[in-house]
């Protein structure tokens, strides 16, 4: 698994403002990688797909709006919990949401790239 986060796409965090004071993650196929912003060339620590969700659950799981969104209601919204995610669009949220298992989530942040 630690070879695939050498060519994988690190995000910042954020919550972590104008600062180097966070933490970046890689998210593969096979689980996901957290690191220092201001030590990357420390390592980093893994988990697998199971510990990644694990913890996006206990940390959240509430309704997150895309980044892309540019300050915008025209996009969606993401909530991960243990068992999945789901999706739904910002300026319909009565409308339902679309859910996901976490396999299926995984697999469709694979296709991505994230």
């Amino acid at each position: 698994m630690i070879e695939e986060f050498h060519s994988a796409e690190w995000r910042k965090s954020s919550y972590s403002g104008a600062n180097n004071n966070c933490v970046e993650a890689a998210v593969t196929a096979a689980g996901a990688g957290i690191r220092d912003t201001k030590d990357r060339a420390a390592g980093h620590l893994t988990a697998t797909r199971d510990g990644w969700s694990a913890f996006l659950a206990e940390v959240g799981g509430e309704w997150r709006k895309s980044s892309r969104s540019q300050n915008t209601s025209n996009c969606v919204e993401v909530a991960v919990t243990a068992t999945g995610a789901g999706v739904r669009d910002t300026k319909q949220r009565e409308a339902g949401h679309l859910a996901t298992t976490r396999d299926g989530w995984s697999a469709f942040l694979a296709q991505l790239g994230r």
